[in-house]
């Protein structure tokens, strides 16, 4: 069962290293292109991160962990553990880690296009909201990046609870409160394959001491805020505590 992570076990062992980069520097024009592209780049994503935690899990159930010496007081190999699968696993996960994060920056830039696409083409939809968007209508020019992103996120079901937010913390200062349901969190929705709160603690540690964009439904309304996971006087990076909406689970 080790010895059987250090080969092929999912899709994301078909990328190669440095996969996370763009093809070609030219993105999609419409939007409809943009999403396709967004919907296979999250995929890659989330197998990349199931593999990841499983490399972790596997790792630190041995005695050398993720960074324990490979060599004993003596200096000579470990004996209490498979040192060519700790080696594997590790170089594995460390190649995983980078591509993701190769791939997190590709993810943004096409988010970025994707909402100036949505802007140029007018196609801001919102279902029983407050704010309906017509391509002849000319205040679709006036609409900000974080309302089309509001719109698109309008009829997504909610990711996680926040239950808890501790005052001057990160999570406070972006301006998340009690009872808010975020319903993505940098791109990660309920929707997204294998949701969990390990899989959203990995994206919040990418993205330590950069911000990251939220969509939170709170009482009925949509809000777009930025949140910038980082260390601060109190615990972890946001000072806030969830849990998986219902539907996530």
């Amino acid at each position: 069962f080790v010895l059987g992570l250090c080969v092929c076990m999912s899709a994301v062992d078909a990328i190669p290293s440095g996969s996370g980069e763009a093809a070609s520097s030219e993105l999609p024009k419409s939007s409809a292109e943009l999403k396709i592209v967004l919907k296979e780049m999250m995929v890659r994503k989330g197998a990349m991160e199931d593999k990841i935690a499983m490399l972790t899990e596997v790792l630190e159930s041995t005695p050398a962990g993720l960074n324990g010496p490979l060599v004993d007081r003596e200096g000579f190999p470990r004996a209490d553990c498979d040192l060519w699968m700790v080696r594997s696993n590790r170089g594995e996960r460390v190649r995983l880690i980078n591509d993701h994060k190769q791939l997190m920056k590709e993810i943004d830039k096409h988010l970025e296009a994707l909402h100036a696409a949505q802007r140029a083409e007018g196609l801001v939809q919102v279902q029983n909201g407050s704010v309906v968007v017509d391509a002849n209508d000319p205040r679709p020019k006036e609409l900000t990046q974080k309302d089309h992103l509001a719109a698109e996120c309008q009829q997504l079901p909610g990711l996680v609870k926040v239950e808890m937010v501790t005052a001057q913390s990160p999570a406070s200062i972006a301006g998340l409160i009690a009872d808010d349901e975020i319903v993505s969190l940098h791109g990660v929705t309920a929707e997204s394959s294998n949701v969990s709160l390990a899989r959203i603690a990995e994206t919040v540690k990418d993205h330590i001491g950069k911000k990251m964009q939220l969509v939170v439904r709170r009482a009925g309304k949509m809000h777009v805020l930025e949140l910038t996971p980082k260390h601060w006087h109190g615990p972890g990076v946001l000072g806030c505590k969830i849990v998986l909406c219902s539907s996530s689970k």
